[in-house]
């Protein structure tokens, strides 16, 4: 299966996020309410494990990889909005 996701990290995301946690950076806050499951943002990838064979996984562009790093080192970020090619099982 291959999903087009449109992920839109609010203000909100960023003010709830934590750096450097892939399971609550704002990333992987608006991804999970997009994809309606718990999503991972990594420094290259989102991903979810649904169980021991079903998985969605897709490459993080590379201006969202730099807006996760400025996150991660507590410089100042705006919301954002990106498209990610979603694979799975």
């Amino acid at each position: 299966m291959i999903d087009i996701a449109t992920i839109d990290v609010t203000q909100e995301d960023i003010a709830k996020g934590d750096a450097r946690n892939p399971e609550s950076c704002p990333v992987a806050l608006a991804a999970s309410r997009v994809c309606k499951q718990p999503m991972m943002a990594g420094s290259y990838r989102l991903h979810s494990v649904m169980g021991a064979t079903q998985y969605r996984t897709g490459a993080i562009p590379k201006s969202v990889q730099r807006w996760i790093e400025d996150f991660d080192e507590g410089r100042s970020v705006e919301p954002i909005k990106f498209e990610v090619m979603l694979y799975g099982v």
